[in-house]
């Protein structure tokens, strides 16, 4: 999973966080050793990304899984893999172009009782009316809430909506009700039963995109290092670039992008054009 912002000299560092995903979805060390043998996110992919081109913004919104189609099992997840790749260059290229890039990119492991399909694959979208104001909203997620109790509240059916979907459904209630994204995000803690590793983007017209990240573990595996590793949020910075990225690419990325540091996100960061600019 990759959450980012990035200006000038740092769009070069988030196309290479982007590239690299695919590799960490093809083989995840830190899954492995909670599977006991599939290190693979290949349950199907999704992005989106505000890519400003000549003072304007572009945005971009792509879901995919091959289970969609007649394939299933292993053909699909093969073909998920190299769809994955292929657009994580498509993707990398379209940054490294851009005067600004704000992206959501995200690989899939899904959950056993979880549905699958392209319209399961993060991010999810939801759009928020305010008084005299119109938001739209993209969130991905790492992590397990408890769909059951989320359920309830929101009013659908667990059978078709995965526990991020229904997530991202009450947390665009809470900012219709007038809550700030961090009062949002708090109010959901209850329901984490692994981690809230979050990237939210916040799309308003005439405005420049707000990424919001935000790195929980739940107290419920602080006992359980091999889940605390995998779930493990970090944020990688530059002078140009402000993203949440998953353990497995930090490792990566320690070898292959110079001039990033990372350290382990705590809480909820805002990120903003001003502040790289």
């Amino acid at each position: 999973m990759i959450a980012g912002l990035a200006v000038g000299e740092g769009l070069g560092k988030l196309a290479g966080l982007i590239r690299l995903l695919p590799r960490a979805a093809s083989s995840d060390p830190y899954l492995a050793a909670i599977t006991g043998g599939d290190a693979r996110h290949c349950h199907g992919y999704g992005f989106f990304a505000a890519l400003r081109r000549r003072g304007a913004w572009v945005l971009g919104y792509e879901r995919f899984d091959a289970a969609d189609t007649r394939v299933g099992g292993e053909e699909a997840c093969r073909a998920n893999l190299e769809a994955l790749r292929v657009v994580a260059e498509r993707l990398a290229r379209e940054v490294e172009g851009s005067e600004a890039a704000l992206v959501l990119f995200h690989a899939r492991r899904a959950g056993r009782r979880e549905p699958r399909g392209s319209m399961n694959a993060h991010p999810f979208h939801e759009v928020v009316e305010l008084p005299r104001r119109r938001l739209e909203v993209y969130v991905i997620h790492n992590g397990g809430i408890d769909k059951e109790e989320l359920v309830e509240e929101v009013g659908v059916s667990p059978e078709y909506y995965t526990d991020t979907h229904v997530f991202t459904i009450l947390l665009s209630r809470y900012l219709a009700m007038g809550l700030g994204v961090g009062d949002a995000v708090e109010k959901t803690r209850p329901y984490v039963k692994s981690a809230l590793d979050l990237g939210v983007a916040l799309i308003e017209p005439g405005k420049d995109p707000v990424l919001y990240l935000n790195g929980y573990l739940s107290e419920r595996i602080s006992g359980d290092r091999a889940r605390q590793a995998y779930y493990e949020p970090i944020l990688a910075t530059s002078e140009d670039l402000v993203a949440y990225i998953s353990s497995t690419i930090r490792d990566l990325a320690r070898d292959n992008i110079p001039g990033l540091s990372f350290k382990r996100l705590e809480g909820l960061r805002r990120v903003t054009l001003d502040e790289l600019q």
